[in-house]
């Protein structure tokens, strides 16, 4: 009875005196986290696999590879330059070098930057032609210095009006990105 006692006395004391247990009082920092800055200007380089899918049958469908550059003059705006080969079953390999103008829309909160991009290069097989090429895609990043991306360009080589064994193309690329 008497530890009954001087336990009560002791629980009664400590709450009306406000004597705490718990330690310091917990002092809370309601300033947001800093926004990782994911699609900012600047260099980036690529590696990328490319599906050839051509418009005709002069050529077969067929997996290749590429590598690229780029340089973004704001979020949203830059210039890219790739490199791709394929083996499209012709008896030449197709190496494509372009440079595209790339328009991007950033979604910061989301990771992901959908693009749009059209272009000039040339296309070296048996002959060297000019190509033109538009596309679409989408830009995934999981860190302001790493991503993937996927986008879809149709190519088409001198006009697509030529008389030479490359016809209007396709191409899907998977790659990832590393940023500077």
């Amino acid at each position: 009875m008497k530890i009954k006692t001087t336990l009560a006395s002791l629980a009664i004391g400590l709450l009306f005196t406000g004597v705490s247990h718990a330690g310091p009082p917990v002092q809370y920092n309601n300033t947001p986290a800093p926004s990782a800055d994911l699609f900012s200007p600047g260099w980036s380089a690529s590696a990328f696999a490319a599906y050839l899918k051509p418009d005709g049958n002069l050529a077969e469908d067929t997996w290749g590879g590429g590598i690229g550059g780029e340089y973004f003059f704001t979020s949203m705006l830059g210039l890219a330059a790739s490199g791709t080969w394929v083996d499209p079953g012709t008896d030449e390999i197709w190496h494509n070098y372009v440079t595209d103008v790339v328009f991007r829309i950033p979604f910061e909160s989301l990771h992901i930057a959908p693009y749009a991009l059209a272009g000039i290069g040339v296309i070296v097989e048996d002959d060297t032609s000019i190509l033109g090429r538009a596309g679409a895609g989408i830009d995934m990043r999981f860190t302001p210095a790493f991503g993937i991306f996927s986008d879809w360009i149709y190519t088409f080589p001198s006009g697509g009006g030529r008389k030479a064994n490359t016809e209007d193309y396709q191409f899907i690329r998977i790659g990832a990105k590393i940023n500077f």
